[in-house]
């Protein structure tokens, strides 16, 4: 019984010092996120095929569209 105790205890403890040291995958953090974001909103954004639509703008801010005729 302690044979088996003992052995079940390394095991956990040995298990549990490996699980400890393994890094977790990361894949972006919430900072990075949210200048992706920032950019997506100021440059343009994905059209949903990975290829990015750009809007070019005026240092006013105002889109560079053709003005309506009224």
């Amino acid at each position: 019984m302690i044979k088996i105790t003992i052995t079940t205890f390394l095991f956990l403890l040995s298990f549990l010092t490996l699980a400890a040291h393994v890094e977790p995958v990361q894949t972006k953090t919430g900072e990075q996120e949210i200048i992706d974001i920032i950019s997506g909103i100021k440059y343009g954004w994905e059209n949903g095929d990975g290829q990015w639509k750009v809007v070019h703008t005026h240092s006013s801010g105002r889109d560079n569209l053709p003005k309506k005729e009224h």
